[in-house]
């Protein structure tokens, strides 16, 4: 992998689930690790959905290999969240991984 691909700074987060003041479940998100990562744009949808306005937009983010990352987790790119769908450890080499993911809000 050339490290000039891996130019933007991402934050991984992993789901941790905690409870209200009633014992109530609730799911919060804690740092795990800020890594380098290449952010490549797929494509984006726009429709409308019930009178309201939908944009989903498909990424792909290609990080070194991490045997600890699973598709609950989720990726912070600044303000952008991406909630990951599918992860590919390129050409099963435990050195690059291929992220699919999708923004969400």
């Amino acid at each position: 992998m050339r490290a000039a691909r891996l130019r933007h700074t991402v934050m991984l987060q992993s789901p941790t689930e905690t409870r209200d003041d009633h014992g109530q479940p609730i799911k919060t998100w804690t740092d795990y690790e800020s890594v380098w990562a290449g952010i490549e744009p797929l494509r984006g949808t726009e429709y409308d959905d019930k009178r309201q306005e939908v944009t989903e937009a498909t990424t792909r983010i290609v990080l070194r290999y991490m045997s600890s990352i699973t598709t609950d987790w989720r990726i912070l790119y600044g303000s952008v969240v991406y909630k990951i769908l599918f992860i590919r450890d390129l050409n099963m080499r435990h050195k690059e991984m291929h992220l699919s993911v999708k923004e969400v809000e």
